[in-house]
């Protein structure tokens, strides 16, 4: 996926493509943001560069990242022999959420997007019992219909979307969709400098 998120930059980015300055550097927009939900199904934090192509019409290249410590966890199903103290497990979690989106707009945009969900799943076992569990990957391919703001001088960053998520699409036993899911977004783009 990374290879084809690099191949599809340059292609878009490419100088005979976009807007430029005087001196021949691509102007794109930077932005650091925080998104809850959305295309990891998880709070992730994350960066984002547009860059414009015609009047009102824009591509966005985006990532979000969630690196979860590994946390406790009491569980209800708790096997015999275990004590109280020993009923607790813990996971890790990591996740990695690329995306590119078309824009249209200048500071309130529509926003159409596609990405590929990459999501790492590890329970590391009941502190006193003899049951591992391996660790899981799990691929989710999200789609995103929204409204973005974002000023073309910079500043606020603020997305709420419709993101609707095909879970691993590449398992056909375990191939499920979620029609109703969502996200909204919070951030700082900073100041263009042309």
């Amino acid at each position: 996926m990374s290879i084809i998120c690099f191949l599809l930059f340059m292609i878009f980015t490419h100088d005979s493509c976009f807007a430029q300055d005087s001196i021949g550097k691509q102007i794109g927009q930077h932005t650091i943001y925080a998104e809850l939900f959305g295309n990891a199904g998880a709070a992730v934090i994350g960066y984002d560069y547009v860059v414009p192509f015609k009047n009102m019409h824009k591509i966005s290249f985006n990532c979000g990242v969630f690196l979860g410590m590994p946390r406790s966890s009491r569980y209800t199903n708790i096997p015999e022999g275990v004590t109280y103290y020993e009923n607790v497990g813990w996971d890790e979690n990591a996740i990695i959420s690329p995306q590119i989106s078309y824009l249209y707009g200048r500071n309130h945009h529509l926003e159409l997007g596609i990405g590929l969900t990459y999501n790492y799943l590890n329970i590391l076992r009941w502190i006193d019992a003899d049951d591992d569990y391996p660790p899981e990957n799990y691929w989710h391919i999200p789609f995103r219909v929204g409204y973005r703001y974002q000023r073309e001088k910079g500043g606020l960053f603020l997305k709420i979307a419709y993101t609707p998520i095909i879970i691993d699409p590449f398992k056909r036993e375990s191939r499920n969709f979620i029609p109703i899911w969502g996200g909204v977004a919070l951030g700082y783009t900073f100041k263009n400098k042309k």
